[in-house]
C-alpha cells in the first residue's frame, strides 16, 4: 500500500449556458462598439475633444496646451495619438472601451445575488439590454462623450460592493475606476447628483438599510489604507499624463462650474424631446421599467424573499431622478438621459425574468414558444402592411383599419391560447413576443443611428451637427496635392474661421494653417472659406467649390413636423452649412496665375 496521499481530482471548468450567454452579449457589445468605428469623420464637438489630445502630441508652441473638463479622456488619447497614429477610431477608442465594459456590470455584480435565481436571470437579460441600447452604443461611439463617466462610476460602485461583501482584494480596482471617473468632468457630476439622491431616499424609506442586511450574514470587510494610496497614484498620474502635463488639474477644477453652468445656460431643447426619445428608441424600457417599479412598490416579500422588492424600489427612485433632474435643467442635453437608462433596463430585465413560466406550465413550454411565434407573426405583419401603406396614396383610415385588423387577430390568438391551455400561457406568450419583436426594433435603431448612418441630424439621440462631404473634400485636396507638389498632403492650405471639424480633417497637411482673415498679397494654393464669403480678389485669382459641411436638424419643435414619416423611415427637414473651397489658378493642370492689375498711378 503506498504512503502517498492521493491525487486531488482535476478541477474541471465547465462552461455554462448562463457564462456563454455573458459571453455572447460582451461579444455583440464590442461589434455593435468597434465595427467601423473610425468611418464617420468627427463632428464639432468630438473633433474639439480630439483635437486637445492632438495638441498635446504635436505641441502648440510656447504656451501650454489648455486642457478641458476631461483630463481623463484628452490624457488617455493623447498616449493613443502618441503611440499609434491621430485618427478617428482612435479618438473614439476610449469611450468605446468603456462602453464594452460596461456590459460586464451584471456579470461582476452575479455573486451577490448568487441565490436568487431571478436576479441571476435579470443580470443576463440585463447584459444584452446594455449591449444593444441605442443611446449606450451612439455615445460609446463618440468622442468625448458622457459614456467613460457612466462606466467608471459605476464599475466602481459594483467593484467596491464586491469588495464589501465578498473579498477585499475588489478595492483596489473599485479605486483605480473610481480615480478614473473623477477625471470625466460634468457628466460624471450629473449621475453623483442622481445616486446621492437616491441613496438619500433609500434611507429615507429604510431600503438602504434593508439591503445592507440582507446582502452576506458575514462581517463586512473594511477599507485599508492601500486603496486610498492606489486610488491617489491613479488620479495624479493620469490626471497630470504621469507629471508631463500639470495643466490636467486644471481641466480638474473645470468640472463643476461646468455643471452648475448646466442650470442657467440655454440649450435649445424642448424638455418633452428628452422623454419622447426614451418613448420611441426604446419603448421596451420604458413600459416593464414601469411595470417593474411598479411591482416592487405593490409587492411585499415573496417566499421570504425581500432582495427583489427592495432592489426594484432603489432603482424606481434612480430612473425617475435620473430621467427628470436633465428635464429641469437649462442646459439640457440629450446625453443627459444616459445615466437614467441604467436603472430602467434593470427595471425592465427584472419585469422579464418574472415573465417565466411557473412549475405547474414548465412541461407546456413548446406551446408557449409556438404560441409567442403565431402572436408575432400577426404583429409583424401589421408593421408591414403599415410601412408599405405608407407610401401609397391611401388615407388613415384605410391604414389604420388593415392594421387594426390584424393585431385583433393577434389578440385572438391570446384569448384562444388562453382558453384552451392555461392563461399564464398565454401572458407569457404576449410578453415574450412583443419583447422579441421591440428587441429587433432597437437593435435596428441601434444599427441605423452608431454605425449605418451616424450623428444623423434626424434622430433625436444625435448630438452636435453631422458632417456632409468631408471625404469629397479630402479626396479633391489629395488630388490637387498630388499633381502640384507630388505628395497628398503637402499642398498650402489657408482655412478661414476654421470649424474644429474641419481643422480635424485637415491635420494630416503639414502646410495646412488657419486664420482669421486673408492678409493682403498672400496667394496660398488653396483657401477654405464659409461659403457666403466670395471676394473680387478670390475670384479673380482663384477658383471655387462649394462643399456641404455641417448638417443639422431643420426643426425645432420637440418632433420632426411630418411624424409618420420620420416613424417610419427617420428622415426629417435639415439644414445644411456649407464651405466653398479655392484653389489658386496654376495649380490645375495647364491653369495660370491671373493676378489683378494694380490701380493706375493718379498723374
Amino acid at each position: 500500500m503506498s504512503n502517498y496521499p492521493p491525487k486531488a481530482p482535476p478541477i474541471k471548468h465547465s462552461i455554462t449556458l448562463e457564462n456563454s450567454l455573458y459571453l455572447a452579449a460582451f461579444l455583440l457589445a464590442l461589434f455593435l462598439r468597434f465595427f467601423q468605428l473610425g468611418k464617420a469623420p468627427l463632428n464639432d464637438l468630438e473633433a474639439g475633444w480630439a483635437l486637445q489630445a492632438l495638441d498635446i502630441v504635436r505641441g502648440s508652441g510656447a504656451a501650454p496646451v489648455q486642457i478641458g473638463s476631461q483630463p481623463g479622456y484628452v490624457i488617455l488619447t493623447s498616449a493613443l495619438f502618441f503611440l499609434f497614429k491621430e485618427a478617428n477610431a482612435l479618438a473614439r477608442f476610449l469611450p468605446a472601451l468603456a462602453g464594452s465594459l460596461l456590459v460586464c456590470l451584471p456579470l461582476i455584480l452575479r455573486p451577490l445575488f448568487e441565490k436568487n435565481p431571478r436576479l441571476r436571470t435579470a443580470g443576463i437579460i440585463l447584459t444584452f439590454a446594455l449591449a444593444a441600447d441605442p443611446t449606450l452604443v451612439l455615445l460609446s461611439r463618440t468622442a468625448g462623450s458622457s459614456m467613460p463617466a457612466i462606466s467608471f462610476t459605476l464599475g466602481a460602485l459594483a467593484l467596491f460592493c464586491c469588495g464589501r461583501w465578498l473579498n477585499s482584494r475588489f478595492f483596489g480596482a473599485a479605486t483605480v475606476f473610481g480615480a478614473l471617473a473623477l477625471l470625466c468632468g460634468p457628466d460624471l457630476i450629473a449621475g453623483l447628483v442622481a445616486l446621492g439622491l437616491t441613496m438619500l431616499a433609500g434611507l429615507a424609506f429604510g431600503l438602504s438599510r434593508t439591503l445592507t442586511s440582507l446582502q452576506s450574514e458575514k462581517q463586512p470587510n473594511t477599507w485599508g489604507q492601500v486603496n486610498w494610496l492606489i486610488g491617489g497614484l491613479t488620479l495624479g498620474l493620469v490626471g497630470t499624463g504621469f507629471l508631463l502635463l500639470p495643466q490636467g488639474s486644471a481641466g480638474f477644477a473645470r468640472s463643476l462650474p461646468e455643471y452648475l453652468a448646466s442650470w442657467v445656460t440655454p440649450s435649445g431643447v424642448p424638455a418633452a424631446r428628452l422623454l419622447a426619445a426614451v418613448l420611441f428608441y426604446q419603448p421596451i424600457a420604458l413600459f416593464l421599467g414601469f411595470v417593474g417599479g411598479l411591482r416592487g412598490w405593490l409587492s411585499a416579500a415573496e417566499d421570504s424573499d425581500e432582495l427583489v422588492p427592495v432592489v426594484s424600489r432603489l432603482l424606481s427612485i434612480w430612473a425617475v431622478l435620473a430621467l427628470i433632474l436633465p428635464m429641469l435643467q437649462t442646459g439640457r442635453q440629450m446625453s443627459a438621459l444616459a445615466w437614467g437608462m441604467i436603472p430602467l433596463w434593470s427595471l425592465a430585465a427584472i419585469e422579464l425574468a418574472h415573465q417565466g413560466l411557473s412549475e405547474n406550465n414548465r412541461s407546456r413550454l413548446k406551446v408557449a414558444l409556438t404560441g409567442a411565434m403565431v402572436i408575432g407573426v400577426f404583429l409583424l405583419m401589421g408593421i408591414y402592411y403599415g410601412l408599405y401603406m405608407s407610401s401609397l396614396a391611401v388615407n388613415n383610415m384605410q391604414e389604420l383599419l388593415l392594421i387594426s385588423g390584424i393585431a385583433l387577430m393577434a389578440v385572438i390568438v391570446v384569448i384562444l391560447i388562453g382558453i384552451g391551455w392555461d392563461f399564464e400561457i398565454a401572458r407569457c406568450s404576449s410578453v415574450w413576443s412583443v419583447t422579441s419583436i421591440l428587441f429587433v426594433y432597437m437593435l435596428a435603431s441601434t444599427w441605423g443611428m452608431g454605425i449605418r448612418q451616424p450623428n444623423n441630424p434626424a434622430d433625436l439621440w444625435s448630438s452636435g451637427s453631422a458632417i456632409g462631404q468631408s471625404q469629397e473634400l479630402l479626396e479633391t485636396l489629395h488630388l490637387l496635392s498630388a499633381y502640384k507638389t507630388g505628395q497628398k498632403t503637402s499642398l498650402e492650405i489657408l482655412s478661414i474661421n476654421p470649424a474644429p471639424s474641419l481643422r480635424w480633417a485637415l491635420r494630416s497637411f503639414i502646410n495646412a494653417t488657419s486664420q482669421g482673415a486673408l492678409s493682403q498679397n498672400q496667394l496660398p494654393a488653396a483657401i477654405i472659406t464659409d461659403s457666403n464669403e466670395k471676394s473680387p480678389a478670390l475670384l479673380a485669382i482663384y477658383r471655387g467649390q462649394d462643399f456641404d459641411w455641417q448638417v443639422s436638424p431643420g426643426w425645432v419643435t420637440t418632433l420632426p413636423p411630418d411624424l409618420r414619416r420620420w416613424i417610419y423611415n427617420h428622415k426629417a427637414p435639415t439644414v445644411s452649412v456649407r464651405i466653398t473651397l479655392w484653389i489658386r489658378g496654376d495649380v490645375f493642370p495647364g491653369g495660370t496665375l491671373n493676378q489683378p492689375a494694380a490701380p493706375a498711378a493718379n498723374p
